[in-house]
């Protein structure tokens, strides 16, 4: 009984774990997308021609404010949202449409903050994992202890039983599930 418990709520909790930092880390990285696709298109919005985007842009470096790189190239081949791992960081790359050109502006990110934050969640994650199987154990064997008492009591008294000295069970120290067992007894 103990190993059935101690198995099904650690499967219980290994599962509710997993889905939390899928959800979390779907949230962070689908959160990071929209966040930088609204800056391209807001910068599509305020540059419609891209000559004035380098002619403004020319004193102005994201990448030192922002840690934001912006760049336009043609639109062949061009992957909507891709993510690139190079010189040990991780990197977000939006491609978004230029208007009325074949042009595409390209915002590149380095995300390796929102990488650290998701690895820190992780690792939280498993040390309550960790924390709650040694309370799913704990648990687990007080329960089963608190189940098989009664049965152990019942078992030493047939154990002991002489059929000319009967004595009669104390249904009264009995959890309330035993007192009928104790009673047919």
């Amino acid at each position: 009984m103990f190993i059935e418990i101690v198995v099904v709520m650690t499967a219980m909790l290994i599962a509710i774990m997993i889905f939390i930092s899928y959800m979390l880390s779907l949230y962070i990285n689908n959160n990071t997308e929209k966040t930088l696709l609204k800056e391209a298109a807001k910068i599509v919005q305020y540059f419609p021609y891209r000559e004035d985007l380098k002619k403004d842009f020319d004193f102005f470096n994201p990448k030192r404010v922002f840690d934001i790189e912006i760049s336009i190239e043609n639109s062949e081949n061009q992957i909507p949202i891709r993510r690139l791992f190079r010189d040990n960081n991780y990197y977000l790359k939006v491609a978004y449409p230029y208007t009325n050109s074949n042009k595409v502006i390209i915002l590149t990110k380095n995300i390796s903050n929102e990488k650290d934050i998701l690895i820190n969640i992780y690792l939280i994650m498993l040390i309550v994992t960790i924390v709650g199987f040694l309370f799913i154990i704990y648990y687990a064997s007080k329960l089963s202890k608190e189940i098989m008492q009664p049965l152990y009591t019942i078992t030493n008294k047939f154990d002991n039983m002489n059929e000319s000295l009967l004595e009669p069970i104390k249904t009264e120290v009995l959890p309330p599930e035993f007192k009928q067992l104790g009673d047919a007894f």
